[in-house]
């Protein structure tokens, strides 16, 4: 099956003091927090929370704990256009 994107969204469990090293890849990545409280980096991240890293940067999470996360991101998609609720990818469009 072909893909279009490398686009990735991982369900990740994490017990207190467990540690995750995300690699970088030129990849986007946010990692949404929905249970627990976690480290990003060295910043604390609590539930309902969202920590971004730029492409590129490795994501080294830590979870104070227990923790479920969304980890989620892909290829940077260019530029964005945003006005009210309308994305577009150019000013004219």
């Amino acid at each position: 099956m072909a893909t279009l994107s490398d686009l990735f969204y991982l369900d990740v469990k994490m017990p207190p003091g467990s540690r995750l090293e995300f690699p970088p890849g030129g990849r986007e990545a946010a990692v949404y927090v929905v249970d627990g409280q976690v480290q990003v980096d060295g910043l604390d991240v609590s539930a309902f929370s969202m920590a971004l890293a730029d492409g590129g940067e490795r994501l080294i999470l830590e979870a104070k704990q227990t923790s479920r996360l969304m980890l989620l991101g892909g290829s940077p998609v260019g530029e964005r256009y945003i006005y009210w609720n309308f994305v577009a990818s150019s000013e004219e469009k």
